[in-house]
C-alpha cells in the first residue's frame, strides 16, 4: 500500500467523532473557497444537521427498538473490489430476492430504526410513484431510494468513506485525505470504533428484514479489509477483478460525472478537477496493489476469501455465483436461483447506458497503467494489448 501521508501520531489520540469533524471541516473549508458563500456550502452544512440526526435517533433505537442490541452478525459476506470490477452485478444477483440482510437506498440514508418511522412513510409513497431517483444511469450508476445500493454508504455519517469527498466537497481540497482511503493504517482504537459503527448498522438491519445472514457490498472497504476480518473472524470476502484497462477509466469517468451532476459542470475549476482526478487514480492504484499484496504475503487466506474474475462472471453468472453461494455457505432459494438465471439472460444483452471517458481524457496512458498495475495483468492474466 501507498504510506499515508496523514501523520499517525497526531491522530492516535482521536476519537471517532473528531476524526469525522475534522474532514468534515476540511470539507467546508474546501467548498466555500470554490465555491463561496452560497447553495453548495448550504448542501454541506446540511450533511451536519443530517448526521447529527442520525447519531440522536440511533440512541432512541435504544429505547423504542432494543431488540436490535441482541442480534449477532453471524459469518457475514463482504464483496470488494475495485468499482466497476462487477461488484455491482454480484451483490444484485445474490439479493434479487429476499433471502438476506441487504441495505435499500433509503435505508442507507436513514440507518435508524427511529428515524425510519418517522420518514418511511414519506419515501415509501415517493418509491411507488416511481420519483425516487437519486442519480439518472447516464451518470454511470443509478441510484435510487427503493434500490438495493452498496453499504459502504453505512459510513458516511460516522467513520467516513470515499465517498464522502465528491458528494460532500472534500474532493476538491487543496490538503489530502489519506487517512479515509488507507484504513486499516488507522490506530486500532479507531478501527474498532468504526466496526462497532457498522456492527450496530448491520444488527438493527437484521431486525429490520427479519433476515440472518449479512450479504454486503463495499467496494472500497478492500482498503479496510484487515479490520473486517479483525471484527469478524467468521467473514467471508469475494473479491472482484477486472482489468485495470476498463475499471480506471470507468471509475474516473463515474466520479468526474458524480461531480458534475452535484457541483455543476461549470462551476468546478479545471484545475481543482484535474487535482481530484488524479488523487483518484492514485488511490485506484493503492486499491489494487493493497490487496495483491495482502494475497501474496499470504495474509488473505483461501479459507477466509474467494476471487472472482469479471470476464468469468460475464460468460457464466449462473455458475460464479454458485461457486459463491457454496464457498460463503449461502442457501439459495429455488425463487432466488430463478431470478438469478433471469439476470444471466438479460446481461447476456446489457449494454451500458453511460459513455466512459478514455485514459487520455484522464491525461493518463496504458503505459502508466502498466506500469503502475503491470502486476494485475501478470497475476490474473489480463490482455497488456487491451
Amino acid at each position: 500500500m501507498t504510506k499515508s501521508t496523514t501523520d499517525q501520531k497526531s491522530i492516535e489520540g482521536e476519537s471517532l467523532n473528531g476524526f469525522w469533524w475534522r474532514h468534515h471541516l476540511q470539507s467546508i473549508r474546501a467548498t466555500v473557497k470554490t465555491f463561496g458563500m452560497g447553495k453548495h456550502l448550504a448542501r454541506v452544512l446540511s450533511i451536519t444537521l443530517w448526521r447529527e440526526a442520525t447519531l440522536l435517533s440511533m440512541w432512541f433505537d435504544n429505547l423504542f427498538f432494543p431488540a436490535w442490541r441482541k442480534k449477532t452478525v453471524d459469518r457475514p459476506v463482504f464483496i470488494i473490489g475495485h468499482p466497476r470490477s462487477g461488484t455491482t452485478m454480484l451483490q444484485r444477483s445474490l439479493t434479487s430476492g429476499d433471502d438476506f440482510v441487504v441495505f435499500r437506498m433509503w435505508e442507507l440514508l436513514f440507518p435508524s430504526l427511529t428515524a425510519r418511522k418517522i420518514v418511511g412513510p414519506i419515501i415509501k409513497r415517493k418509491i411507488r410513484s416511481g420519483k425516487d431517483e437519486i442519480m439518472p444511469k447516464s451518470v454511470g450508476h443509478h441510484t435510487a431510494l427503493g434500490e438495493v445500493d452498496e453499504e459502504e454508504f453505512l459510513f458516511l455519517f460516522h467513520a467516513m468513506t470515499q465517498f464522502y469527498p465528491p458528494l460532500a466537497g472534500l474532493a476538491f481540497s487543496e490538503k489530502d485525505f489519506d487517512d479515509i482511503v488507507f484504513c486499516d493504517l488507522l490506530p486500532v482504537r479507531l478501527r474498532r470504533a468504526s466496526m462497532a459503527w457498522l456492527d450496530g448498522c448491520l444488527r438493527r438491519q437484521m431486525l429490520f428484514t427479519g433476515r440472518q445472514r449479512v450479504v454486503t457490498k463495499m467496494n472500497y472497504s478492500a482498503l479496510r479489509v484487515c479490520t473486517l476480518l479483525e471484527a469478524y473472524p467468521d467473514a467471508r470476502i469475494v473479491y472482484l477483478v477486472r482489468s485495470p484497462f476498463e475499471t480506471i477509466p470507468s471509475h474516473l469517468s463515474l466520479h468526474q460525472n458524480v461531480c458534475y451532476h452535484q457541483w455543476g459542470k461549470d462551476r468546478i475549476p479545471q484545475v481543482v478537477l484535474d487535482r481530484y482526478i488524479r488523487r483518484r487514480y492514485e488511490h485506484n492504484v493503492s486499491l489494487y496493489r493493497y490487496v495483491e499484496d495482502l494475497l501474496a504475503a499470504g495474509e488473505l487466506p483461501e479459507s477466509r476469501m474467494i476471487t472472482v474474475r469479471y470476464d468469468d462472471m460475464m460468460r457464466d453468472l449462473e455458475g460464479e455465483v454458485g461457486r459463491v453461494a457454496s464457498f460463503c455457505g449461502l442457501d439459495l432459494s429455488d425463487a432466488l436461483r430463478s431470478s438469478i438465471a433471469e439476470q444471466a439472460r438479460i446481461q447476456r444483452g446489457y449494454k451500458r447506458e453511460h459513455n466512459n471517458h478514455t485514459l487520455e481524457e484522464f491525461e493518463l496512458t496504458r503505459a502508466d497503467v502498466l506500469r503502475d498495475l503491470g502486476f494485475v495483468f501478470d497475476r490474473y492474466g489480463f490482455d497488456r494489448e487491451g
